[in-house]
């Protein structure tokens, strides 16, 4: 069974697994996407913030899985 997910206007469609992790900081978000495209993993969509306090990236894998990053961006003042 495929799955669609809709967020904040990013459709990642017939994605079969996703995998999320969360980092405590959005510079730590923001360093960990990068390291993951230098390693080889495949740019899904920058980082960006979803809201005033949270922030994802995605990349692909090289196995076809979405990795999806997140972090709350509320305490990083």
């Amino acid at each position: 069974m495929a799955l669609e997910l809709y967020m904040v206007g990013v459709i990642v469609a017939d994605m079969e697994r996703a995998v999320e992790f969360y980092l405590e900081t959005r510079e730590a978000l923001d360093a960990k996407y990068a390291e993951m495209a230098d390693f080889g993993y495949e740019p899904h969509c920058a980082p960006y913030d979803v809201t005033p306090d949270l922030r994802f990236a995605m990349v692909d894998d090289p196995d076809g899985n979405t990795i999806l990053l997140s972090a709350s961006t509320a305490t990083d003042e």
